[in-house]
């Protein structure tokens, strides 16, 4: 079976209303009214006649809307005004990461009309590779412009695009694990309220795949973390590092408002499905103003070069650190590789050649505590 319910709670529900009729006070009227609803599957519908037709064209507003504007971006990443804010990646990553935000926005597509085992499906599919295509271009900025030069850095900026498909073959069967089961609609039946069908990925068989889901993501987002502390004064990203923090926090609330939402019982259709819905557009457009917003706001405000923020692409600095302790004990090695970690997140690296004389004169005003460093920095 495709939908999870119980018939003997059905049942017994059913026997409630009738008893209460036999019994108690309840009119006929009320007693029909509740069998009927009963009997009944409510979903945000389109129908002439349907209360929730307001809710479903709104939301089908809310969206398209959302997602010609999020869209737009492709055309102002690369206008002459505002394509110096947007150096920070390439292009087709840009391209990804404002794709997959769309994707996650047409989520909530599914929950219009009748709920179903194959929407449930396209629900966590449009999940699955909407959060990839968000977290894993980061990722990849992050793991190039690593301080020290290393074969695996090099790797992977030469090999973008294996790198992506990497993540998005971990989708792929992350996905057909999904859709080999079906029981992924869940029947919420009440004496009380209005009986409705939602998407259920936190029981049976389906919560050890999202178990191991969510910790999946969650290593990338660790990754990210580890790799924002290393690179926190890295003077060339050093706006974009701390930016995209801030959306990682977003992500992290945004994976426990799916999970709360899922697992907290909530007897009218009409509410889930607009605190599900309002949770995803709210995640979407803080999204957008955090990797986004402040980007065109600085290049509408911008008069000249010295009021551009510094998000150019680095000049792949090198550090370089003496190997001084190969024999050390497996503490000293330790410590070391803590002294290191604590290296790298209080270093600046040196500016690309591409940034005006008062961006230079600031950054070296503010790193000559390396002076006082082991280290041998390098720039190519």
């Amino acid at each position: 079976m495709s939908e999870t319910y119980s018939i003997s709670d059905y049942s017994q529900k059913f026997g409630n209303i009738v008893f209460q009729f036999i019994y108690g006070n309840k009119t006929l009227e009320e007693t029909l009214t509740e069998i009927d609803n009963l009997s009944r599957i409510y979903y945000i519908s389109f129908e002439e006649n349907s209360s929730t037709k307001s809710y479903a064209i709104i939301t089908l507003i809310i969206i398209i809307t959302l997602s010609l504007i999020i869209l737009s971006l492709l055309y102002f990443i690369n206008k002459e005004k505002t394509k110096d804010y947007f150096q920070y990646l390439s292009y087709d990553l840009w391209a990804i990461q404002i794709i997959g935000l769309v994707i996650i926005l047409n989520s909530c597509l599914t929950s219009l009309g009748p709920i179903t085992s194959t929407k449930c499906h396209f629900y966590i599919i449009l999940l699955i590779i909407g959060f990839t295509f968000n977290l894993i271009p980061f990722l990849y900025k992050f793991i190039i412009e690593f301080p020290e030069k290393n074969s695996i850095s090099e790797w992977i900026k030469r090999y973008k695009y294996l790198f992506l498909l990497f993540f998005i073959v971990i989708d792929m069967i992350f996905i057909i694990l999904f859709s080999v089961n079906n029981s992924n609609v869940e029947m919420n039946i009440f004496n009380d309220g209005y009986n409705f069908k939602k998407c259920q990925f936190l029981s049976g068989y389906n919560l050890g795949i999202m178990i191991a889901l969510l910790i999946y993501f969650s290593i990338i987002i660790l990754a990210i973390l580890f790799f924002s502390f290393i690179e926190w004064r890295y003077q060339t990203i050093i706006y974009d590092v701390r930016y995209n923090i801030w959306v990682i926090y977003i992500y992290l609330l945004f994976i426990f408002l799916l999970v709360m939402v899922d697992t907290i019982k909530i007897k009218d259709y009409k509410t889930y499905f607009l605190i599900n819905n309002l949770v995803i557009i709210i995640f979407v457009v803080s999204s957008f103003i955090s990797v986004y917003g402040y980007r065109l706001f600085l290049s509408c405000m911008g008069k000249n070069d010295e009021n551009k923020i510094n998000v150019r692409q680095s000049n792949n600095t090198v550090i370089k650190t003496n190997n001084s302790s190969d024999n050390d004990s497996s503490t000293n090695k330790l410590t070391s590789i803590y002294s290191k970690l604590i290296n790298y997140h209080n270093t600046s690296n040196m500016s690309s050649n591409k940034l005006n004389t008062s961006n230079i004169i600031n950054y070296t005003n503010n790193t000559n505590y390396t002076n006082n460093t082991n280290n041998t920095y390098y720039t190519n």
